[in-house]
């Protein structure tokens, strides 16, 4: 067997097994502070939410909020530290798989967005989260993913101008990731070969300019995580597709390895502060072992997929929780309002992000497939 096969080999079964293993010796020998026929509806919401996590660009925690808060009335901050709990097991085993299967990535993209969003983290648990009451968490929640939406459908449009530079740069990135794909299903041993010199020699750099977007996207999106547990990985999604001209087909398992990176430090940032509430614990407990199966799932479902679909794929999943809010939320005059403001800045921003891609067809920069480890 070779050494390729033998990495991938422990991403699909030594993980899960050894992950496996620990919860059912906790299942079986450790007390709980909830009962499992109090927690398992949440293990089934997870088994979407997991899948969702490994196939888009938002983290379980984009479904584990809403689900939590919304439909049992969970309060935010419990929900926050489940998210970034079974963010780290579940999207930890989806990035693993992305690596060892060297589904390519933007790995400059991951080495000043990770840092800087660590940093946001730490800030908005410190100083923001705690500021906040908890239906203006979830209402900003929705809002804000519901401008990116937006922003998206309007910054996939582009002008006549552009129309033919854009629609050629989009085509070969998803050429380029489907036929990498394919030849690392049909000879791995060969793509190892060869992607570890071609990929690394021709990978081109990220300039300064967009350095300095990516980091303050990190910091951005490592605050809102700090409010709802998920954040880091669409708001430096939408910098790589709206600003910098990466393909969703890279920009998506690139965002899943980044929230991978940033749940576990956050959740060990609010384990050196004391430690998550004795019910996320709980909660996290009952849903380990479906996420780390569901979010590998989910990151092998958008291999050699298009841009349109995954695409798509995102749009569904964020106009069901925004439905979901306005259904569930006790909406007052004064939380619509802020709701309304959170969606106008945010479709603010993200267009803004993208009018300079729009003008200019800037291309992907730091996209290579990842060394198996």
């Amino acid at each position: 067997m070779s050494s390729v096969a033998r990495v991938r080999l422990r991403a699909k079964v030594v993980w899960p097994l050894l992950v496996g293993a620990v919860w059912l010796g906790w299942a079986l020998g450790v007390p709980r502070d909830l009962p499992l026929h109090e927690t398992w509806p949440l293990g089934v919401a997870m088994l979407l939410g997991s899948f969702i996590a490994g196939a888009t660009s938002e983290g379980g925690g984009a479904i584990a909020f809403p689900v939590m808060t919304l439909l049992f009335a969970i309060p935010p901050m419990v929900a926050r530290d489940f998210g970034l709990m079974c963010q780290t097991v579940g999207m930890g085993a989806a990035a693993l798989v992305i690596v060892t299967r060297r589904t390519p990535i933007a790995t400059d993209a991951l080495r000043w967005s990770a840092p800087a969003g660590i940093v946001g983290l730490a800030f908005g648990l410190h100083f923001v989260a705690p500021h906040l009451s908890g239906p203006a968490v979830k209402i900003f929640f929705c809002s804000l993913w519901a401008a990116f939406a937006l922003a998206h459908v309007r910054a996939s449009r582009p002008t006549r101008a552009d129309h033919t530079a854009r629609a050629d740069h989009t085509a070969r990135a998803d050429h380029t990731a489907r036929a990498d794909h394919a030849e690392r299903a049909d000879h791995a041993e060969r793509a190892d070969q060869a992607d570890h010199g071609a990929h690394a020699e021709h990978a081109e750099r990220i300039p300064p300019t967009s350095r300095s977007w990516l980091c303050i996207a990190g910091l951005l999106g490592g605050v809102v995580s700090s409010l709802v547990g998920t954040g880091l990985d669409i708001v430096v999604f939408s910098v790589l597709v709206l600003r910098l001209g990466v393909s969703e087909t890279v920009a998506t398992p690139t965002s899943v390895v980044l929230m991978a990176i940033g749940s576990a430090f956050g959740f060990a940032l609010r384990a050196l502060d004391g430690g998550p509430a004795p019910d996320a614990w709980a909660y996290w407990w009952t849903c380990v072992p479906v996420v780390v199966v569901g979010a590998p799932l989910g990151a092998r479902f958008i291999e050699g997929r298009g841009r349109v679909f995954l695409s798509r794929l995102l749009y569904v999943s964020i106009v069901g929780q925004l439905v979901g809010a306005l259904i569930l939320l006790p909406l007052t005059p004064t939380l619509l309002l802020f709701g309304l403001a959170t969606f106008v800045v945010g479709v603010g921003v993200f267009l803004g992000v993208a009018r300079p891609l729009q003008a200019s067809g800037v291309p992907a920069a730091g996209v290579r497939a990842p060394e198996a480890p």
